[in-house]
């Protein structure tokens, strides 16, 4: 077992390998101690490596597709899993590959067998355009954090 001791005291336990989610940023020095337990006959083992890793948390993330076959008056549709806790955001967007991005509007939600993701559907129809690309971008913070999975686009 571990404990990440915070600046406050605030002691957080640990089992190995576990992952902790803050609910705020912070930006202090914080102590990891090793829980160790033996018997009169038996002393406690630590191996190497032991290592706590800190991430950062970004308000905001944006992904691009790579650039898809449109053609002439075709109807583009994207279909997306996604897990969005109060506070945070999806934005979807479409291009025809010149960087003017456009809203990709949402057509129908549907909710998965798991409550916190549902399944979104956005398209846009009659397009005329050589390329194409699909832009993504999240918002939230340590408190709200979206995902987003099985990203799939039709073009018909």
């Amino acid at each position: 077992m571990f404990e990440i001791v915070r600046a406050d005291a605030s002691v957080i336990r640990l089992l190995p390998y576990q992952v902790v989610q803050l609910t705020e940023y912070i930006n202090e020095t914080v102590t990891l101690r090793a829980i160790l337990k033996g018997t009169a006959t038996l002393s406690p083992v630590l191996f190497n490596p032991v290592v706590l890793v800190a991430g950062e948390i970004a308000t905001e993330a944006t992904y691009v597709c790579r650039a898809l076959k449109l053609g002439t008056t075709v109807d583009l549709t994207a279909y997306l899993k996604a897990s969005l806790p109060f506070g945070s955001a999806i934005t979807v967007e479409y291009d025809k590959a010149d960087g003017t991005w456009l809203s990709l509007p949402l057509l129908s939600t549907d909710a998965l067998s798991d409550p916190a993701w549902v399944e979104q559907k956005r398209g846009v129809t009659n397009i005329t355009a050589t390329e194409g690309r699909i832009k993504i971008t999240l918002t939230g913070g340590p408190s709200a954090r979206p995902r987003v999975g099985d990203l799939g686009a039709a073009i018909m």
